[in-house]
């Protein structure tokens, strides 16, 4: 397309008597015309005008990671303004993303097109970021992006861009053609993975192959479904429908229908794995996957939430990490739109406004982080902020003090205080119970000050999960079980303390109980089980030699365990491990005793994944048994602060105060027994 001339100027937006003003576009491109021709229009918001809304990304639009010749035969697109518009007669520069959704609406009239129970756009009129605010004018931009929730909300649709067609997206619409027929009365089922009998009973004729599932997975990760500011514009939405190429889907119908059955029916989670290994083939180790594929059904989930209650900043900020964002400070910003809608006001109070003065300070984004989590501080009036702090290495904002959250980087751990924060009635822990109430600050600091008990030091520490999932290395685990005596600090064994601990107490979602201690023993069989087959070579990325080595060790550390704590068969001995091995060989697949157990086995898996993912187990000096963040050292200190939910590990810092390490579950300190073993008297603290 040949470059246009004269560029066109923006004029101010200045409203006299109070109007809401927005400038709105309307295409004059018609079919089959490659040349984008426009025109924009000023409306003023107060007057209830007819337009839609264009969601879409600057950027590539489409995941390629698991597309065919990827990477070195995809072609991409960048967020470049390397294209134009003709509007009113003068250029635009715009990215081939938005061209290409531009081309799409003046090819089919879409934007005109009826909406149900919506007013008609006769005028054809739809409001787009990149072009209806001045790019060029700070100011302008300051004040537009500040009314972007009022703009979402007044539009007749929000209409979701997802971007071109690719190789991908035909299987992927047939997948979701085919989960949408599903009878309601079989949606009731868990898949725990893709040759269970229940998957096979709804998808085994005709088959549906892996490929076909990766080509849905890379539909439904497109970037569109992961940018942080979409949760605010569906969120806003009165209606979305959703194009990509030619293809129109019903969000509600289509999109939020099928993410739905795979969350209830733990699918999805069997589909995160299969794309991950997919699309990491060489990855030697095992990683927590924040599942991008569940986004959908996070957008619903928290409209859900909106409608029972005002939703809460901290609420708003752990979504905002399901989400990516092009700058940093977004995860914050492009979430206080909904803050103020949800919460039924107009404008942000002073505490929550925007300071884009700090834009041009090297350390801007950690302000933006720091500001926001003294607000949430001060609305919840507790420390539950803390638990959204992650492993001090999966960080990636500098200049960030330990105790703020890094709300870029999405979570690596599920956060034992809950994500989102569970009603009163429903939370698990509450290990400050019986100290004096938290004291909230009244003022901002880089400190956050806090009063608390120093409960123990750490003494000793295991693997991590990665460790025993990669390297086998259960008996890292087992060796913690070493006691100079045979009972636990709370009158429990320490074999009973250990299971609890590395299954966060939490089995199938709820308090553990027998059925957790029962099936711990498959736990305990399946990775010795794959320690053997290491040791025989069935492992490409294991040494044979290391491996022999380390069953040998892992058997003595068993046979020791098994003299020592003879009644108690969570940890079985080696004969009792190779029966269960050899009763899930030789079972019928098709038995209830075969199901029953793999049932179990799946069960007690994800609830070791779910505590340990990037944990890592520890015994501290008083022989207390707790996990924590991988980065944890001998030496460090556990502590439970008033106002906080959970213990926390503690490093002190060179100037004296305390660096936060991460959140933990401490076996028999997680409800109150704190005051009775130590008192109430509090230490005040400051974390740095």
């Amino acid at each position: 397309m040949a470059a246009l001339r004269e560029p066109y100027v923006s004029y101010p937006l200045a409203g006299k008597n109070g109007e809401r003003l927005i400038r709105v576009l309307k295409i004059l491109t018609k079919a089959n015309e490659r040349r984008l021709r426009c025109s924009l229009k000023v409306i003023d918001l107060n007057k209830a005008p007819v337009y839609d809304c264009l969601s879409y990304t600057w950027s590539e639009p489409l995941y390629h990671e698991l597309s065919a010749g990827y990477p070195l035969d995809i072609r991409t697109t960048t967020g470049d303004l390397d294209h134009e518009i003709e509007c009113d007669g003068k250029m635009i520069p715009i990215t081939e993303n938005l061209e290409d959704a531009l081309l799409q609406f003046s090819e089919t009239g879409f934007v005109s097109n009826s909406v149900e129970g919506r007013q008609e756009n006769r005028e054809g009129l739809i409001w787009i970021d990149a072009i209806c605010i001045n790019q060029k004018d700070e100011a302008e931009k300051d004040v537009q992006i500040a009314m972007m929730d009022e703009v979402y909300t007044k539009a007749r649709r929000v209409i979701a861009w997802l971007g071109r067609c690719d190789e991908h997206v035909h299987p992927a619409l047939e997948i979701i053609k085919r989960i949408k027929s599903i009878p309601p009365e079989q949606r009731q089922v868990t898949i725990t993975d893709f040759e269970c009998p229940e998957y096979r009973s709804l998808f085994g004729n005709p088959p549906i192959s892996s490929q076909q599932w990766n080509d849905y997975a890379a539909f439904i990760q497109r970037a569109w479904f992961n940018r942080v500011w979409i949760i605010q514009e569906a969120f806003l939405a009165n209606h979305i429908d959703v194009l990509c190429g030619p293809h129109v889907l019903s969000w509600k119908d289509d999109l939020w229908d099928v993410a739905k059955f795979l969350r209830d029916s733990k699918l999805g989670t069997s589909l995160a794995v299969q794309v991950d290994g997919t699309a990491h083939p060489d990855r030697k180790s095992t990683t927590y996957i924040n599942n991008s594929l569940n986004n959908q059904y996070q957008l619903e989930a928290m409209k859900e939430d909106a409608a029972k209650k005002p939703l809460s900043l901290e609420r708003l900020l752990v979504y905002g990490r399901y989400f990516q964002a092009g700058q940093a400070q977004d995860y914050v910003y492009g979430l206080l739109g909904i803050w103020k809608s949800s919460n039924k006001t107009k404008k942000l109070p002073p505490d929550m406004s925007i300071d884009q003065s700090l834009k041009k300070e090297s350390d801007f984004v950690a302000r933006v982080f720091t500001k926001y989590s003294w607000v949430s501080i001060r609305n919840t009036k507790d420390l539950n902020i803390l638990s959204l702090v992650d492993d001090p290495s999966t960080r990636a904002q500098q200049h960030l003090h330990s105790w703020v959250p890094d709300y870029s980087v999405g979570f690596h751990v599920h956060p034992l205080a809950g994500v989102p924060r569970p009603d009163p009635e429903k939370q698990r822990w509450n290990a400050s119970k019986g100290l004096p109430p938290f004291e909230v600050p009244t003022s901002n600091s880089e400190k956050l000050s806090v009063r608390g008990i120093l409960f123990d030091v750490i003494n000793d520490t295991a693997t991590t999960y990665s460790g025993v999932i990669d390297q086998h290395d259960i008996n890292s685990l087992l060796l913690l079980l070493r006691y100079p005596g045979e009972k636990y600090p709370t009158g429990c064994t320490p074999v009973e303390a250990l299971w609890r601990t590395l299954i966060k107490d939490t089995f199938c979602e709820k308090p553990a109980g027998d059925q957790a201690r029962d099936t711990f023993q498959y736990l305990i069989a399946g990775h010795v089980g794959d320690l053997e087959d290491a040791s025989q070579g069935f492992d490409e990325n294991a040494n044979t030699e290391e491996m022999s080595t380390l069953l040998e060790k892992t058997e003595s550390t068993i046979g020791q365990l098994g003299n020592k704590y003879k009644n108690d068969t969570a940890i079985p001995d080696m004969e009792a491990i190779h029966g269960i091995i050899q009763k899930v060989g030789s079972l019928n697949p098709a038995s209830d005793e075969k199901k029953k157990l793999d049932r179990d086995f799946d069960d007690i898996t994800e609830s070791f994944r779910v505590a340990y993912s990037c944990r890592r187990l520890f015994r501290t000096k008083q022989n207390y048994l707790g996990i924590a963040a991988e980065s944890l050292e001998k030496g460090d200190a556990v502590w439970v602060l008033s106002g906080a939910a959970v213990p926390l590990v503690l490093r002190l810092a060179k100037d004296g105060g305390w660096k936060l390490v991460g959140e933990a579950y401490v076996h028999g300190v997680m409800n109150g027994e704190v005051v009775k073993l130590v008192g109430k008297e509090l230490q005040k603290i400051d974390l740095v």
